[in-house]
């Protein structure tokens, strides 16, 4: 495997260096792959996860961000390559609740940006809700409450007008032995679902829209008789909004995955293997996993593939029990 220079973080808010790598030509397996519609870019994705301390919603013309407290909204302009607080109020102190950046702590490390408004996850009255806000943060409004806040977090995408979600309990689904996909029409507060899976401790994560698709990916969690736990995955499955029909893309293990929609590669982190790249039913590994990168989060911008640590820096120590000391990074494939 070939490794290239390190360079700084291409974003604003990436504090740690960045470790560019490249695929190395092995001889490719064959994969089996169902047709797969790569449609525009899911302009709706986050990126990075949460354990970075702020999630990344790719605006128009930036980057859309909370900061490290939770307790505001803040934005990156690329082309004056400015950070500010999201309030377009004159005189504004950007200091308290009258502020239209403010959040106060109330809100999950979740943030979005479809069709020009920006999405939020508040909690209230024991409820996860959506809201949505202009693109300069003002006119905030409540759109309806997607589940029970005590304990859950959701994944999130959007896809043809609705907000499609699945929800987390501490990592894995209740003992009823099924998980849901639901979806609300960003129009109406009903929430309906639109696929079960039945499997215990079983949880659907990395939920992505390209064209009419919707991409997910299973992960399983199993504890042992010593208390540790671990992950697997069960594939990377679609699930078409028109038929509702739902295939399984690649099966393997995998935990994360995104879409290279200019060049056509699926990029897919298999949990212990590392990640590999796929297009026409070949894959090819382009990053050897290690004790530090166990599993890896995977995120795409139309330009770089970003690849990042910090969710295995959390659990390999506190779930599987081990000592080896984790450095958070982040990685860049152009």
């Amino acid at each position: 495997m070939k490794h290239f220079t390190l360079k700084t973080a291409v974003l604003f808010l990436i504090c740690v260096f960045l470790l560019l790598t490249a695929g190395c030509g092995k001889t490719a397996d064959t994969v089996r792959l169902s047709e797969i519609d790569g449609g525009d870019l899911d302009e709706s994705q986050s990126y990075f996860s949460p354990d970075t301390g702020a999630q990344v919603a790719k605006g128009e013309n930036g980057y859309y961000y909370m900061d490290s407290y939770g307790e505001y909204i803040k934005y990156y302009d690329i082309a004056s390559d400015d950070e500010i607080v999201l309030c377009s109020k004159a005189e504004c102190s950007h200091d308290n609740r009258e502020c239209n950046a403010y959040l106060g702590g109330e809100y999950l490390y979740q943030v979005y940006f479809y069709k020009g408004y920006l999405y939020l996850l508040n909690i209230s009255k024991g409820n996860i809700e959506l809201v949505r806000c202009k693109a300069d943060g003002s006119g905030r409004e409540a759109l309806g409450e997607l589940c029970e806040s005590s304990d859950y977090n959701v994944s999130v995408v959007f896809l043809n007008d609705y907000v499609y979600f699945s929800i987390i309990r501490n990592g894995a689904s209740d003992r009823e032995g099924k998980i849901c996909i639901y979806r609300m029409p960003l129009d109406k507060r009903e929430v309906e679902t639109v696929y079960t899976y039945n499997s215990v401790d079983s949880v659907f994560i990395k939920l992505r829209g390209y064209g009419n698709n919707l991409y997910f990916t299973i992960m399983s969690v199993e504890e042992d008789e010593n208390g540790k736990f671990s992950r697997s995955g069960k594939g990377l499955l679609c699930y078409n909004s028109g038929s509702g029909e739902v295939n399984k893309v690649i099966d393997e293990s995998i935990y994360d995955y995104c879409i290279d929609t200019d060049k056509g590669y699926i990029y897919y982190y298999v949990y212990g293997e590392g990640l590999y790249r796929a297009k026409d039913k070949i894959k090819e590994k382009v990053f050897e996993a290690t004790d530090q990168t166990g599993f890896c989060d995977l995120s795409y911008d139309g330009k770089f593939v970003y690849m990042e640590n910090s969710s295995w820096s959390t659990f390999s120590p506190a779930f599987m029990k081990n000592d080896t000391e984790i450095t958070k990074y982040i990685w860049i494939r152009i």
